[in-house]
């Protein structure tokens, strides 16, 4: 059985997670910036999507129907996703067994691998205000 029930559910966490976030120092988010790029995260399982604009400052986030092209997009399961963000998952393994799908600069990821990173300390305590940890 999928961790997230919907699309509205996997948005709700993870506005809460990016807000979270910017209230870093430094900002992961913001960092974004460096990298000039619009990341689209599309998840299955359930369908959503996630498009990061780092090319301005302060970086949008958009949850929903793309708008646009996006430089950069990861593909993966909204299961595949809670498992990272919960430090349960490899990245690395991901790519190398094909459950993780990358289109566009993989050498410019490194810029969004913070996020990542940074989720992991937020994600748990996330969840849990969500009522879903």
């Amino acid at each position: 059985m999928p961790f997230f029930t919907d699309a509205k559910q996997i948005y709700t966490v993870m506005q809460a997670l990016f807000e979270s976030m910017r209230d870093m120092t430094p900002n992961p988010v913001d960092a974004l910036v460096s990298s000039h790029m619009i990341i689209r995260i599309n998840l299955t399982d359930p369908d959503a999507q996630i498009t990061i604009n780092g090319r301005q400052r302060p970086v949008t986030i958009d949850y929903g129907s793309p708008k646009g092209r996006a430089d950069m997009e990861i593909g993966m399961t909204a299961d595949r996703l809670h498992l990272i963000l919960l430090d349960e998952y490899s990245i690395k393994q991901g790519f190398s067994n094909g459950e993780l799908k990358i289109r566009g600069p993989i050498w410019k990821a490194l810029s969004f691998a913070d996020i990542f990173q940074q989720g992991r300390t937020y994600y748990p305590q996330v969840i849990k205000d969500q009522g879903l940890g």
